[in-house]
C-alpha cells in the first residue's frame, strides 16, 4: 500500500501545473526520486527472493523425506514437492519446478517468478526476476549406518594403515568431521563399503585400495544415540578385581558394577552372565590367553581410568542385551571425561601413536586380539578413540556390529567386518543405526 500511494503521489507531481512544478523539481533532484525508488525495489525483492526460499527448501526436505518411503516413483515426489512449494509461494504467478538426482538420494526444487517494480513505472526495463534453488539429500538411502565418527572438525577421524581392512557391504560409513584429510586410508589399507562419507575431504595414500571414492561435504549426520539414558549404576560389586588363570582357572561374573575396572589373565577363562556391567574408573583388560565370553551383555565404562585393552592372545565372544537399559549396546561409556588414563599398552612391542593435535580428552580402547570374531551389538563411544590392531579378522562371525565413536583407527592389517544380517539375531538394532538411517534428512546446499 505505501508502495501504490507514492507511486500516486508522483504521478500528481508530474501532472502538475504552473510554477509549482518548477519549484518543487527545482528543490527535489529526479536522481533522488529514483534512488529511493530504487531502494524500495530493492527490499521488496528481498523480502520475496526469501519467501520463495524457504518454500524451495520446505519442498526439498519433503522430498528427501517421500524418497525414503518404499514405492515411491520419481514423478510421485516430484509432485510433492512442486505442491508443498506453490502452497507456501502465495501467488499464482511463481514457477516451481522438481527433479530427482539419478542416484535417487536427492530432490532438487527450483522456483522462478517475475516481479513488477516501481521503477518500472517511469523507466522502461524488463520485469524483474526473482529465482531460487534448494536440495534435499536423504542420508544413507542405499546403505545402513555401520561406522560413524562423531569428531567435527579434526584430521584422520577415520584412519586405516598398515593393511588394515574394513569389510562393510551395503553399509555406510562416515566421518562428521570437516577436516579436508577427515577419511584418510593409507600403506596399503583397503575400505569395502557402500558408500564412505566425508564432511570435510579424504586423504588416499601409498597403496591405498576403495570399493569407491570417499563422498566429500557430506551433511553432518547428528549422534544417533545421544539421547540413549545411561543404565543404572550400583554400589561396587567387586573393586579392583583380577582373575588370575593360575588361581582361578575358570569364572561365572554376575551383572553389577566393578570398581576400578576387571582384569582378566593367565589363561583365566570367565563368562559373563546376561546384564549390564558397570567398569567404573578402571579399564576391562583382558590378556595372556584370558578369555572372555558373554550372551547378551553389556559394559559401561565411567570414570577418566575407564577403557579397554582385549590384547594378543585374548579370546573374546560377547553379545548385547536384548532388552533392558543396554538393549543393543554392546559398549557405551559416560559421554564426559577430563583426564583419561589409557589402559596398559599390552604385549605390542610399540604402543599406538598419539591421536590427532588439538584432539579432546578420550578413553581409549584398544582391540588387539586375534580371536575376537563375535562382537554382536552396538559399540558406543562418544568420549571414546578406538584402535583396532589386531593381525586376524574382528566381528567377522557377529550377525551385525555399529560403531559410533569420536575418532576411529586401524592398524597391522587387522580386517574389521561390519556385517547387516540383522534379522540373524534377537538382539535389537538401537534406532538411528543399522536398518533406521535412511529416515535422515536434510538440506545439501
Amino acid at each position: 500500500m505505501r508502495n501504490i500511494a507514492l507511486i500516486a503521489t508522483i504521478r500528481r507531481i508530474i501532472k502538475g501545473t504552473g510554477g509549482n512544478v518548477a519549484v518543487l523539481f527545482s528543490l527535489v533532484s529526479p536522481v533522488l526520486i529514483l534512488s529511493s525508488l530504487a531502494a524500495l525495489d530493492y527490499t521488496s525483492l528481498t523480502r520475496r527472493q526469501t519467501v520463495l526460499q524457504a518454500a524451495v527448501d520446505s519442498a526439498a526436505l519433503a522430498g528427501a523425506r517421500e524418497l525414503g518411503l518404499a514405492g515411491a516413483t520419481n514423478s510421485r515426489i516430484e509432485s510433492v514437492a512442486r505442491s508443498i512449494a506453490l502452497s507456501k509461494t502465495d501467488n499464482q504467478g511463481t514457477t516451481v519446478t522438481a527433479k530427482i538426482s539419478s542416484d535417487r538420494t536427492e530432490p532438487q526444487v527450483s522456483a522462478e517468478e517475475r516481479v513488477q517494480t516501481i521503477l518500472e513505472h517511469f523507466v522502461s526495463s524488463d520485469q524483474s526476476t526473482v529465482k531460487v534453488q534448494a536440495t534435499g539429500k536423504l542420508l544413507g538411502a542405499n546403505a545402513k549406518l555401520c561406522m560413524l565418527g562423531l569428531d567435527a572438525n579434526k584430521s584422520d577421524i577415520i584412519h586405516l594403515h598398515k593393511k588394515a581392512q574394513i569389510t562393510a557391504p551395503g553399509c555406510l560409513v562416515q566421518a562428521n568431521s570437516t577436516d579436508e584429510q577427515a577419511v584418510h586410508i593409507e600403506d596399503n589399507a583397503q575400505v569395502t563399503a557402500d558408500r564412505v562419507c566425508s564432511g570435510g575431504g579424504y586423504k588416499l595414500g601409498k597403496g591405498a585400495q576403495m570399493s569407491r571414492n570417499p563422498e566429500t561435504d557430506c551433511p553432518v549426520i547428528k549422534d544417533p544415540l545421544a539421547s540413549r539414558a545411561a543404565p543404572p549404576m550400583s554400589g561396587c560389586t567387586a573393586r579392583d578385581m583380577q582373575i588370575d588363570g593360575a588361581k582361578t582357572p575358570t569364572a561365572v561374573l554376575t551383572p553389577g558394577t566393578y570398581c576400578g575396572g576387571l582384569k582378566i589373565t593367565n589363561n583365566a577363562a570367565v563368562t559373563r552372565l546376561s546384564g549390564s556391567y558397570g567398569i567404573d574408573n578402571g579399564p576391562l583388560v583382558v590378556d595372556h590367553g584370558g578369555a572372555l565370553s558373554g550372551t547378551n551383555v553389556g559394559f559401561y565404562f565411567t570414570g577418566d581410568k575407564g577403557g579397554l585393552l582385549f590384547d594378543v592372545k585374548s579370546t573374546i565372544s560377547l553379545t548385547a542385551p536384548k532388552d533392558g537399559s543396554m538393549a543393543g549396546l554392546l559398549f557405551f561409556e559416560n559421554r564426559s571425561v577430563s583426564a583419561p588414563v589409557d589402559p596398559p599398552t599390552g604385549e605390542k612391542p610399540t604402543p599406538p601413536p598419539p591421536p590427532p593435535p588439538g584432539s579432546p580428552p578420550m578413553r581409549v580402547y584398544r582391540i588387539v586380539s586375534d580371536n575376537a570374531r563375535n562382537l554382536l551389538g552396538t559399540i558406543y563411544l562418544p568420549a571414546g578413540r578406538i584402535i583396532v590392531d589386531a593381525n586376524k579378522p574382528v566381528a567377522d562371525r557377529s550377525a551385525y556390529t555399529v560403531i559410533v565413536a569420536r575418532q576411529i583407527e586401524l592398524f597391522d592389517g587387522p580386517n574389521l567386518y561390519l556385517n547387516v544380517n540383522y534379522s540373524g539375531t534377537d538382539v535389537p538394532v538401537p534406532s538411528g543405526v543399522g536398518p533406521g538411517t535412511a529416515s535422515q534428512i536434510t538440506l545439501a546446499r
